[in-house]
């Protein structure tokens, strides 16, 4: 199977579950995001697997094009650089998700925008 075929499967699903999810059940979660702020050891953890997944993405499908397979780029960049900017500037990406947790324009934005993309990677991923 070819490897964007395959990112774009497992990232269409990823991507889709995580915003159903997280639009459902704001009230539930923000509680817990919350509380990985307040805590140094659990940011860094969520620092670290960005890193870890964002690197492995950009080494196996750094592919700039001017067609679907740059989602999958960019998705990897923006993981690795999330989770390089957690672990060297935790202070900022502290008061940065603080003020994106307290704006529910900003929270459901952003998952609207993720379920998208995610339904368009799996669209192309299994079709």
């Amino acid at each position: 199977m070819d490897m964007s075929i395959f990112l774009a499967k497992a990232l269409g699903i990823y991507l889709v579950v995580l915003s159903i999810g997280m639009l459902m059940n704001r009230d539930k979660v923000m509680t817990p995001l919350m509380d990985i702020l307040d805590r140094p050891g659990i940011l860094l953890f969520s620092g670290i697997l960005p890193l870890i997944i964002g690197t492995l993405l950009v080494i196996s499908h750094n592919i700039w094009t001017t067609d679907w397979r740059v989602l999958i780029t960019l998705l990897g960049w923006s993981a690795l650089i999330k989770g390089t900017m957690v672990i060297i500037y935790p202070n900022m990406l502290i008061n940065m998700s603080k003020k994106w947790l307290e704006s529910q324009i900003a929270y459901k934005t952003t998952y609207i925008i993720t379920l998208i993309i995610g339904l368009y990677l799996g669209y192309v991923g299994f079709f």
